[in-house]
């Protein structure tokens, strides 16, 4: 530690014995350098501000139907690529920059150049708000430069939406005509197929269903037919016995379940009871209820017991009422014509004749209906071998038809989505753009920063005079101690005398120092006043 402070004393010592040439140096120096800053031409910035309104009310009421691009980034974008080499040459038409460009090297210092003086920057969060700047010396070129480039910014964002979306469509346009093309010959190849394999993808069966669907329907829709038919004969057998044991004609006196009316010409007739006709219909409605569950259970199923048991109930009573009507009818035959027998055509054998009938029409219809279930039958058995085949061919033809066919429907919307996005860009104003500052021609300069560069070079001049002396100290043969005399010299250093200053020799070292001191007192008030002139004629410190 000690070490280093005896060195600090040693080069403070030399360079106050060197100090006289701090001063010519700083002078020098600062001279030159101030009268450099003083001739540095003015500069003019001119500036506007611009903001981009992404926030349209269109976006809400057309998302969804419309292409919704990403406004942010496509102003990002725009910034990035304003200063491009093409709109470069364009600003510098339309600047009159190019008047004084005769070579293509001139010409590109000075694209370089524009670059290097034209700032683009954003402000705020959203980044909506951007200023754009140009630094010239001409007042008049700087806020020529930035009017032309809003124009620029503007055009730009504007022409590059309008071109991306007809190149859009016009790849929608052909990419829906090559589907269209698809679309056709899948058509034609599907009806083909279905015309040559009509067998296998039409038939009785519901419309759709495959081989194995198709056949299992069949079945199930036969089995219900041989059902209903089996019913039927049954049916018709129960009819046949029953007319066969109904007399055609009856006398008025041995009408078991007849009413005896006299008619107005005098003469009777005959007819069941009401009663008897009500039970009759419900023994009817009970028996094909009774069929019914007998086609779909065992006869085991309690549903089809209790069947059985309310029909022999519902037989019982009818036969009871037979009984009954028979006894009324005949007391009522004797009052009527007590002494008269008069033959009479039995209504209810016409009645189940006419059952009869309607229900060997129906077995009839029945046993066509099984013959034709049998023979579609017998026909899907013929093609149970190559029916895997054909459906599989049908529904890779389908399948391909299908993906063609949302592929075309989802252009087709594409297309009209562009088509109302290419609207919304030419006449709705998707993105406006407002100045909110425009450029004006700028009446002060904004630079160079006087100020500041006279600072540094008073303090640079002043720095590099310390500098100087230190090194012509380092120069100097001259020893400033005993130690260092003791390290160069090879001799011993018994000692040192001291200097004795007389008072004309303190009085001329008062003199230097206070000399020194103004010189350099000088030199910071010539900065002073030079600052105050920049101060005074407003040029900007920075």
């Amino acid at each position: 530690m000690n070490d280093l402070l005896g060195q600090l004393q040693i080069y403070a010592a030399a360079l106050w014995r060197k100090r006289w040439y701090i001063v010519p140096v700083a002078w020098v120096l600062c001279v030159a350098g101030w009268l450099t800053v003083m001739s540095l031409p003015d500069k003019f910035v001119s500036s506007a501000r611009i903001y981009v309104d992404t926030d349209s009310l269109l976006s809400p009421l057309l998302r969804g139907i419309s292409v919704e691009g990403n406004v942010v980034q496509q102003v990002d974008y725009m910034q990035r690529t304003l200063l491009s080499r093409p709109n470069l040459e364009k600003l510098m038409r339309m600047a009159d920059l190019d008047l004084t460009v005769r070579t293509p090297k001139e010409k590109d210092d000075l694209l370089d150049d524009m670059v290097k003086r034209t700032s683009i920057q954003a402000q705020g969060q959203g980044k909506n708000l951007f200023t754009v700047s140009f630094v010239d010396t001409r007042p008049e070129v700087s806020q020529r430069v930035v009017q032309s480039l809003l124009s620029i910014f503007v055009e730009s964002n504007i022409g590059a939406s309008r071109t991306d979306l007809e190149k859009a469509r016009q790849f929608l346009d052909q990419q829906i005509a090559e589907y269209e093309r698809q679309l056709q010959t899948a058509e034609s190849k599907l009806a083909s197929f279905k015309r040559q394999n009509m067998d296998y993808v039409a038939g009785p069966a519901s419309a759709g269903a495959s081989y194995a669907q198709r056949f299992d329907q069949l079945r199930g829709q036969r089995a219900d037919v041989k059902g209903m038919l089996d019913e039927a004969i049954s049916r018709r057998d129960s009819l046949q016995r029953d007319l066969q044991a109904t007399p055609q004609q009856l006398d008025i006196t041995a009408l078991p379940t007849t009413n005896v009316v006299i008619q107005q010409n005098g003469l009777a007739g005959y007819g069941p009871t009401p009663a008897v006709a009500a039970l009759q219909a419900r023994v009817d409605e009970q028996e094909k209820t009774l069929d019914q569950l007998r086609s779909r259970f065992t006869p085991q199923h309690p549903d089809v017991i209790s069947a059985n048991r309310a029909l022999d109930a519902l037989r019982q009573q009818l036969e009871t009422e037979k009984t009954k009507a028979e006894a009324d009818a005949a007391k009522s035959a004797k009052k009527a014509v007590p002494d008269r027998k008069i033959p009479q055509p039995n209504p209810l054998y016409d009645q189940i004749k006419l059952r009869l009938v309607d229900m060997s029409s129906n077995v009839e219809t029945l046993q066509r209906k099984l013959a034709q279930a049998d023979t579609e039958l017998a026909r899907l058995e013929r093609m149970a071998n190559s029916a895997p085949a054909v459906e599989a061919e049908l529904s890779t033809l389908n399948r391909d038809y299908g993906i063609i066919k949302k592929n075309y429907d989802e252009l087709i919307q594409r297309r009209e989505a562009a088509r109302i996005a290419d609207a919304v860009e030419t006449r709705g104003e998707k993105i406006q753009f407002r100045v909110v500052d425009p450029p004006q021609v700028p009446l002060t300069p904004s630079g160079p920063p006087r100020l500041l560069l006279m600072s540094a070079v008073l303090i640079g001049a002043i720095a590099a005079g310390f500098a100087a002396a230190l090194l012509i100290a380092q120069l100097d043969d001259s020893f400033m101690s005993m130690a260092r005399l003791r390290r160069v010299v090879a001799v011993p250093v018994l000692g040192s005398v001291s200097r004795v200053l007389s008072a004309a020799e303190r009085r001329r070292r008062l003199v230097s120092t206070v000399s020194f001191a103004s010189s350099l007192a000088v030199l910071i008030v010539v900065y002073g006043y030079l600052a105050a002139v920049v101060l005074r004629i407003k040029l900007p410190i920075s």
